[in-house]
């Protein structure tokens, strides 16, 4: 019982902290560029997660595993993180927390496409894309004025861009026998991709607005040790001790505290269409979740996808 309270309030610290990372990340790059600013983020947090494991004799894997991990870090965090950041330089956090949400449904969209539909799509799932699509376009029609001018047009495509880089690095993950510990791997991941962040960085980033304020300092290290490092813990934790459908619950909380924290601490406007399509692309992923788990009964005991 004790366990189990522990894995809840897991789950529940990872709701929050995951839904507050792209107001944390917009604050960051209003005065640092956001290659620059994520990169050093997650080499950071990767090489902490790559050093306690290695001090406690873990080997990295070989080449042949080591390669595929950095390709994961590449697409999930080095473009994945790094366009989302991008774009939020032009886009509200609350905006990005709804277009990154939809991830599960380019998901099933790509084993449709290019994995020999291993995901048997039903008429949950189906509805529950269809939704997802409708909330996306809605997130489009909201600043349809603004789509004359190119930055956002690009932020808005930049984090769709990145959601579909996630989507693609998770299919390569999941092929991936598990050779060493989940977290010790995502520290792999996160700093690869931090490195490739850094890298591209001078090509992207305007130094000329470097500015490392109190405020990007406060959120550089609140990305940092929970962003990165406690909530990855409490998500491997909770999904540990816990059926992964109830974990799953983090993809339905996670916009709507971004769009919550976004509107309270930073003035983003909270209009009608964006609760709207917040609803839609929420109950998009609960049907296209729910689809699954009636498809593939392991999802609801507690069961690893990886």
């Amino acid at each position: 019982m004790k366990e189990q309270w522990r894995a809840y309030l897991a789950l529940s610290s990872m709701c929050i902290i995951w839904g507050t990372t792209y107001l944390a990340m917009r604050v960051g790059i209003m005065d640092v560029p956001p290659f620059l600013f994520l990169g050093i983020r997650q080499v950071v947090a990767g090489g902490l997660l790559c050093l306690f494991f290695l001090s406690r004799g873990h080997r990295l894997p070989a080449w042949k595993d080591l390669k595929i991990h950095l390709l994961a870090g590449i697409m999930m965090i080095g473009l994945g993180n790094g366009l989302v950041g991008w774009g939020e330089q032009h886009v509200t956090s609350g905006i990005a927390a709804l277009i990154c949400s939809m991830m599960p449904i380019w998901l099933i969209l790509f084993n449709v496409l290019f994995m020999g539909n291993s995901e048997k799509v039903n008429g949950k799932i189906l509805t529950g894309m269809l939704l997802g699509f409708c909330g996306l376009l809605l997130i489009f029609g909201e600043g349809l004025q603004d789509l004359v001018n190119p930055a956002y047009a690009a932020g808005l495509t930049g984090i769709v861009l990145a959601t579909l880089s996630w989507a693609a690095g998770t299919l390569i993950l999941k092929k991936q026998k598990p050779i060493i510990k989940p977290v010790f791997a995502a520290g792999i991941q996160l700093f690869f991709g931090g490195m490739f962040m850094l890298l591209i960085s001078p090509l992207s980033d305007n130094y000329q607005a470097v500015n490392f304020t109190r405020e990007a300092l406060y959120a550089l290290l609140y990305l940092i040790v929970f962003g990165s490092m406690v909530s990855y813990g409490s998500f491997t934790y909770a999904l540990e001790k816990l059926p992964a459908s109830t974990v799953s619950m983090y993809a339905y909380i996670n916009p709507l505290v971004a769009l919550v924290a976004g509107w309270l601490i930073l003035d983003e406007v909270l209009s009608s269409s964006v609760i709207l399509a917040g609803l839609l692309t929420i109950g998009g992923i609960y049907l296209v979740t729910t689809g699954r788990r009636k498809r593939d009964p392991a999802l609801s005991t507690g069961s690893r996808s990886e």
